[in-house]
């Protein structure tokens, strides 16, 4: 018998290099940090871990490191805003996730295989980059928000965890494709009469808000109308 287990999220987070500078104050560089009850001895490794990698990366290219593999983890790296890494200059997106496995030989007895060619970086860089432009439609660009509290970040990370804690909870990794590549979007088939619900619903609503434009219907991620 074959045991399998799904690529997953293990963490995700958000720093500002410009912060933390001083020893003992590391903590104040993390913007976000998911999951949200890590240690925070683990946070600050976890986040100087990442930063040495990209320094580490830019004495061999001019370009940003943007994924770091391994047997059992892939991390993505992103750089979504100038002067928010933070050489004055940007804000840091990092998403790990854990590689699917299954037991290799009868009864596992012969260890773990790591099926990490299943992660194609393309499309979970592509994830990782949706995740920014979300965040921003919603709550707006992070250097702005902090340069409205003169330089305090305390509102960026209530915005951050607010957003980013519900927003995580709704990616499904083991579902992404090229579709996702695309910033594409699946149609949910329905039958005709749920479907003219769908449409007369949207149509109420047009009709009582004539400020309304457009109108995108949606369940789960899939397009009705």
């Amino acid at each position: 018998m074959t045991d399998y287990t799904d690529l997953s999220l293990k963490n995700f987070f958000i720093y500002n290099v410009l912060y933390g500078q001083k020893e003992g104050e590391e903590e104040k560089k993390i913007m976000f940090f998911y999951p949200k009850d890590t240690n925070i001895d683990l946070q600050i490794k976890d986040v100087g871990l990442s930063e040495a990698i990209v320094k580490f990366s830019e004495t061999f290219s001019s370009e940003t490191c943007d994924a770091l593999q391994t047997e059992k983890t892939r991390r993505l790296f992103f750089q979504p805003e100038k002067n928010f890494w933070m050489v004055l200059s940007a804000a840091h997106f990092f998403q790990t996730i854990n590689v699917p496995t299954n037991k290799k030989g009868k009864d596992g007895l012969d260890g773990i295989e790591y099926r990490g060619g299943e992660i194609q970086n393309t499309v979970y860089s592509a994830v990782l980059r949706q995740s920014y432009f979300m965040a921003k439609l919603f709550i707006g660009p992070f250097m702005q928000l902090v340069e409205s509290q003169e330089g305090d970040t305390e509102l960026l990370r209530r915005r951050l965890d607010k957003f980013f804690s519900l927003y995580l909870s709704t990616l499904r990794l083991k579902n992404c494709d090229i579709l996702d590549v695309f910033q594409g979007v699946r149609f949910l088939p329905l039958d005709k009469t749920i479907f003219l619900h769908a449409q007369c619903f949207v149509n109420v609503i047009e009709a009582s808000f004539p400020v309304i434009d457009y109108s995108v219907f949606l369940y789960e991620d899939e397009l009705i109308w």
